[in-house]
């Protein structure tokens, strides 16, 4: 059994290793997309797969997807959430993102210490911080979290989209997208030891699958060792 983040599941698609058999691999942190979660299943390692959503002030999990056993159309989400917790979009936008509040009895009642009270208003709700949809049938997609979405020059962005998708290019092991002191954006990348990439290729890479206004202006190549996650 092993518990991984979808950073390494990432990384270990991208070099072609082939891991010792597993029954259960669980892929936990930020979503994974479903064509990653589709290659996985795919491969001989592989038994069991749960993508799974949870944070440490709500005990910690809220909900999984068993994904070897679900529908493809669900391998973008992380399925329902578990019997007792109830979860609620707050403020929806048009496309119906919106922050999760959930509701558990396991919630935290306060932090050792200090004292300090988890962000739980008079609804009762926890406010996770958190960026989701919810389709009918209460099935749950992690969009990002508050902090990721940045306007830049009136248009909302989403930094941590752009950054998983510079690290869908081969050559790239690690990305992250930050907002300048100008209010434009930039990217930091990780180049693979194995790897070259010129800024041209990167830019062509990048405006294929961007829109125009998420476009990095300055894009800089740091050392494995100094990059900051």
């Amino acid at each position: 059994m092993s518990a991984v983040t979808p950073t390494l599941v990432r990384e270990i698609l991208s070099s072609g290793v082939e891991i010792a058999p597993l029954r259960v691999l669980s892929v936990g942190g930020d979503q994974l997309g479903a064509d990653d979660v589709a290659k996985l299943l795919a491969k001989p390692y592989v038994n069991e797969l749960y993508l799974t959503y949870g944070l440490t002030e709500a005990g910690p999990r809220v909900a999984t997807l068993a994904a070897h056993r679900s529908d493809a159309k669900l391998y973008d989400s992380v399925g329902t959430t578990f019997p007792g917790i109830e979860s609620v979009i707050n403020d929806p936008d048009q496309h119906g993102v919106g922050e999760l509040y959930i509701k558990t009895p396991t919630a935290l009642v306060r932090k050792v210490g200090d004292g300090t009270l988890p962000a739980i208003g008079s609804h009762g709700y926890l406010e996770t911080g958190d960026l989701f949809t919810k389709d009918e049938d209460g099935n749950l997609r992690h969009v990002g979290r508050k902090r990721d979405f940045v306007l830049v020059n009136g248009e909302k962005v989403n930094t941590k989209s752009i950054s998983q998708i510079a690290e869908k290019h081969p050559a790239i092991k690690f990305a992250k997208t930050s907002v300048s002191e100008d209010g434009s954006l930039h990217l930091e990348i990780s180049v693979r030891t194995d790897q070259h990439i010129e800024d041209a290729e990167l830019g062509g890479f990048l405006s294929q699958r961007l829109q125009r206004f998420e476009m990095p202006s300055k894009i800089v190549k740091v050392e494995a060792n100094e990059f900051q996650k």
